[in-house]
């Protein structure tokens, strides 16, 4: 792929309800502080002129389906992240299969529309998989981060977006980006990693990466535009106090930065949503 404007993506999903699936098995019900974060995003695209692509988990889409269709009337693009935000490691390919199409039927029935794009919970798709991506119809994957991953195979991946093919089936996959550092790679895209970067080296970041020619892709969570940090202590007994305290750190370090760091990043460099993306290169074929 050539370059194309820089790439800005949400992962929605209710982290209270995924840490209560994990201790009791059962839905947490509906999220108003992950709607409320959601609205603030839009806000702060709307003001900034800039789309995005809201990867939304399954169930919370089927809970808060005014807040998916407030999304797509926006503009903006609505793409797969899985049923309940289950590790794709965890399943087989049969359940794999049935999580996805499940997803797919839940957002394209809200919006009334085809969903193209698709990025498994915490990065966990396997190589062998993308293809069964394509074969769903999916136009592109972004489920890759070539730093960390449960497939070996991926820590190699391109460190820009490629096309996919098998006989008659292709895919773009588009993975979050990484800077090369000697043999290794760095993370500098999204959630913790952009939380944890100074903003200097933020755009540093952005810079290396478009004069190698690739589209800078990131990500967040709307939990890093709550006005409250996350509280685990309700998840105490199952997490133990320490890991709950080194769980309250990870999610909520640098947190009220995330704001003013999205937005001077979006001041200083061009961000669009996937499927944008993607259209501004063919029209460059």
């Amino acid at each position: 792929m050539r370059p194309s404007p820089n790439i800005l993506t949400v992962d929605v999903e209710c982290w209270e309800a995924i840490f209560h699936r994990r201790l009791t098995g059962q839905s947490f019900g509906e999220c108003p502080g992950c709607v409320q974060s959601v609205e603030r995003l839009l806000k702060i695209m709307y003001a900034k002129g800039v789309k995005a692509t809201f990867f939304v988990v399954g169930e919370f889409a089927e809970r808060h389906p005014d807040l998916i269709r407030a999304i797509d009337a926006a503009g903006h693009e609505i793409a797969g992240h899985g049923y309940v935000h289950t590790p794709m490691s965890t399943l087989t390919d049969a359940e794999f299969e049935v999580d996805t199409a499940k997803c797919v039927a839940v957002l394209s029935s809200i919006i009334g529309k085809s969903i193209r794009g698709y990025r498994a919970p915490v990065f966990s798709l396997s190589l062998d998989r993308v293809q069964t991506l394509a074969k769903l119809g999916f136009r592109y994957d972004s489920s890759f981060f070539p730093f960390r991953s449960n497939d070996p195979g991926a820590a190699a991946f391109p460190r820009g977006p490629v096309k996919m093919s098998w006989n008659e089936e292709s895919i773009f996959e588009v993975p979050v980006s990484t800077l090369e550092l000697g043999p290794y790679s760095a993370p500098v895209a999204g959630g913790g990693y952009m939380r944890l970067l100074p903003a200097p080296a933020l755009f540093k970041a952005v810079a290396l990466v478009n004069k190698r020619g690739d589209p800078f892709v990131t990500y967040c969570h709307p939990y890093e535009f709550s006005k409250t940090d996350m509280d685990f202590r309700p998840f105490t007994p199952w997490l133990g106090k320490v890991r709950t305290a080194l769980t309250s750190v990870r999610f909520n370090l640098f947190r009220e930065g995330m704001r003013s760091k999205l937005e001077a990043l979006l001041d200083r460099f061009v961000f669009t949503s996937m499927r944008e993306a993607l259209t501004h290169e063919h029209s460059r074929d």
